[in-house]
Parts: C-alpha cells; sequence; structure tokens
C-alpha cells in the first residue's frame, strides 16, 4: 500500500475554489486503477490548510496517475500562485 497526502495553503480568498479543485481531482482519482480511499477535505482555519489523502495499492498505481495527470493537463490547481504559508 502506498499512501499519499497533500497540503495546500490557499490564500483566505481563494479557499473555497481550492476546495471545489480538490474535489474535483479526488472525483477523478476514484475513476483511476489502483486507487483504494480518497479522504474528504480537511480544513484547518488556524493554519489556513486544506489537506487531503490517498490511499494506493501500490506506488507505481499512484506513479500511473501523475503520468495520466501530466497528459491529461486535468490535475492542476489554479487556487493558488504559489506556496502561501503564514509567518
Amino acid at each position: 500500500m502506498f499512501v499519499f497526502y497533500s497540503i495546500h495553503y490557499p490564500r483566505p480568498e481563494q479557499e473555497e475554489l481550492g476546495v471545489q479543485q480538490m474535489r474535483q481531482l479526488d472525483e477523478l482519482m476514484k475513476k483511476q486503477p489502483g486507487i483504494l480511499f480518497v479522504s474528504d477535505i480537511f480544513k484547518d482555519p488556524e493554519k489556513g490548510t486544506l489537506m487531503g489523502f490517498t490511499f494506493w495499492e501500490s506506488q507505481e498505481a499512484f506513479q500511473a496517475k501523475r503520468s495520466f495527470c501530466k497528459e491529461e493537463r486535468r490535475c492542476t490547481f489554479s487556487f493558488f500562485s504559489g506556496p502561501v504559508r503564514p509567518g
């Protein structure tokens, strides 16, 4: 099993857009071979983060997903222009 997690630091005014785009990506991931579980999106208001994670059958299955994303250009986020971290 392979676990992948992501933590995003969107600008406050772009948080809802970030949630929407992460949910769209989640729906795409659910259709990929080798996916076992897609988490909900977790918000941490204190830190201003959005977090999600997925469980895959193997690292190879996850890497195949990455190739699919690059080829299809469907797995990009526009809700932030770069890393935004508090402090």
